[in-house]
């Protein structure tokens, strides 16, 4: 049987035994509706604890999962509390409403400013994980939801059930139907775009330090390996899936990674004492200098919200982002991709993995030069040619040790696309500034 809660409303009941007694039972169907007007109709979803039955696009709404928030401030679902502590500036319609109570964050939860809500839907989990049963044993008016990614789960199908129960539950179907989408598209283009054999390594910095994220299991990034069939730079399984493992640059300059992805944890925040930006911490390090990831410029560096959000728009983002990185250097260019809205090619000259989040793009893509071609007329050559990267996806990776040299990429087996102008460049988004938290 499917969970469900009813909201007694008991001012409605007064009111109308009041008119009764007065005489005036025939106006009382008349009478204005309460302020909290029950949502019209229910939607049976299932969450992570079974069936329950939530109320479609509810009055009042709590929400305590970093993963809802982008979704719901896209919808203009307003909240009527929430864990400002955790959030940044990242959803000021939240975090600056003084009506939006604070629900504190899970170390400190202030779980008294739920009740004061007063409740119809209480999306909870996550980071609130724990604070499940209390919140259920203190709103029993309310229907308690989680819904977050779960362990053990493909992440991304986990993604993807969350945004549709999300337009389930606020009619907003359609539009959840696009996230998965873009979503779906974004994985295909970076897929596409990485050239299947050059090794990859992902990095947390925090604290100053620098921090190792196992493929498969490390936090945030260890799901873009299966997802993009990326070949790992370090290949040993997580002691800490939550915050990563301890490294040190000698080990990561021993594995010489062709790229690395690195994951800024403070960078969301306000600078807290001593922060050291990702960018410092690996391009300000002598022992990397040396590394084919830092002396090509093939460092992504994520969006420094990331950390906060971790919801399906900002998986996207980062999709989109790989693909531009990988792309003019090792996908097939100017073909027909899965998702032809997405054809990016860079200027030639144009480094679109370094430093840079969001890498400039174009439009018109006109033909492909060699990588390293010896002369201009080469280049011209091979674009009115309309060459292809050659490239085997299926290819097994190429053997590598702790001291190998840096790979060598002849221009056959890479290539960039010259469009004929530069259209338009993605708008960096800036770290935003907030209250730092410990937010795990």
């Amino acid at each position: 049987m499917p969970r469900s809660r009813t909201r007694l409303v008991a001012a409605g009941a007064f009111a109308a035994l009041t008119l009764a007694l007065a005489g005036c039972a025939g106006a009382a169907s008349e009478a204005d509706p309460i302020e909290d007007t029950p949502a019209a109709g229910t939607v049976t979803i299932e969450d992570n604890h079974g069936e329950v039955e939530v109320p479609i696009d509810p009055a009042r709404v709590v929400a305590l999962d970093n993963h809802v928030f982008e979704t719901l401030a896209a919808w203009d679902i307003p909240l009527v509390a929430a864990p400002k502590p955790i959030m940044g500036s990242t959803w000021p319609q939240y975090t600056d409403d003084e009506t939006v109570l604070d629900a504190g964050s899970h170390f400190e939860p202030q779980l008294e400013s739920i009740i004061a809500a007063q409740p119809d839907l209480i999306i909870g989990g996550y980071r609130f994980a724990e604070s499940y049963d209390a919140i259920v044993e203190q709103n029993p008016d309310a229907v308690v939801i989680e819904i977050a990614p779960r362990e053990g789960e493909d992440q991304s199908a986990e993604l993807i059930r969350q945004v549709e129960i999300l337009g389930q539950i606020f009619d907003r179907e359609a539009e959840a139907a696009e996230l998965v989408a873009d979503f779906e598209g974004a994985i295909a283009d970076a897929a596409d775009a990485y050239d299947g054999e050059s090794s990859v390594t992902t990095l947390l910095t925090s604290g100053g330090e620098i921090s190792y994220l196992a493929p498969v299991t490390g936090r945030s990034l260890g799901v873009l390996y299966p997802n993009v069939g990326l070949v790992p730079g370090i290949d040993q399984a997580a002691d800490d899936t939550s915050h990563g493992d301890d490294i040190s640059v000698e080990a990561i300059a021993a594995a010489n990674p062709d790229w690395l992805i690195v994951m800024d944890r403070d960078g969301a925040l306000a600078a807290p004492e001593g922060y050291v930006a990702a960018a410092e911490l690996i391009e300000g390090s002598a022992a990397l200098a040396n590394v084919t990831a830092v002396a090509e410029g093939q460092v992504v560096y994520v969006d420094p919200n990331f950390y906060l959000t971790e919801d399906i728009q900002s998986y996207t983002a980062l999709y989109e982002q790989l693909a531009e990185a990988f792309g003019p250097d090792r996908r097939p260019c100017c073909t027909r991709r899965r998702t032809p809205r997405r054809r990016r090619c860079a200027p030639s000259g144009v480094r679109t993995s370094a430093r840079t989040l969001f890498p400039p793009r174009s439009s018109s893509p006109a033909g492909c030069s060699p990588l390293r071609s010896s002369s201009a007329s080469t280049t011209s050559s091979a674009a009115s040619a309309e060459p292809r990267c050659s490239r085997s996806r299926g290819s097994p990776a190429r053997s590598r040790s702790s001291s190998r040299a840096a790979p060598s990429r002849s221009a056959a087996s890479s290539c960039r696309c010259s469009p004929r102008t530069a259209s338009s460049t993605r708008r960096r988004r800036e770290p935003r500034s907030g209250p730092r938290s410990d937010s795990s």
